[in-house]
């Protein structure tokens, strides 16, 4: 990938290559965001913000039924410890509302080929679908007793 391309230049290359190669019909919008739906169901989006010139990956992966639950809480900032269960991305509240999301800045990205972009969003997309399992099924949570925070080391190390 040449320096002189922007972020947004290369996810727009990188996303008609896959199409070509996968059968998709898909593009990047105006304002820089590609997205796709999981097998499983997950909406990932893949941005390119200008002002910002990286790629950004998220997922939401859900609403929070109680922002008072500590318990909850509190694992949702340990699994972000040291990127134990997040790897290079972090768990955050999309804004406005109390929907959970799983997000990771590229920063690399501009100077990258399409092979590195699949394996980042290959990456991206195992640990997010992983955290979402594990929120889903409730055993995100630190309790008293725990010492350490759940980790995903299977996932995080991809």
């Amino acid at each position: 990938m040449a320096d002189s391309l922007t972020a947004r230049q290369a996810l727009e290359q990188w996303t008609a290559e896959l199409d070509r190669e996968l059968g998709w019909k898909t593009t990047v919008s105006s304002d820089g965001v590609w997205g796709f739906q999981t097998h499983s169901g997950m909406m990932v989006m893949v941005e390119a913000p200008a002002e910002l010139d990286i790629v950004v990956f998220s997922a939401s992966l859900g609403e929070i039924a109680d922002l008072e639950d500590a318990g909850f809480l509190r694992g949702l900032l340990a699994c972000n410890w040291y990127g134990m269960s997040t790897g290079p991305g972090q768990l955050g509240l999309e804004p406005g509302g109390n929907r959970l999301a799983y997000s990771m800045a590229w920063l690399e990205a501009r100077t990258a080929s399409v092979e590195a972009f699949a394996s980042m969003l290959s990456r991206f997309t195992t640990i997010a679908a992983k955290l979402k399992e594990c929120i889903d099924q409730g055993t995100i949570r630190e309790t008293s007793s725990q010492s350490e925070p759940t980790r995903l080391e299977e996932f995080t190390r991809v």
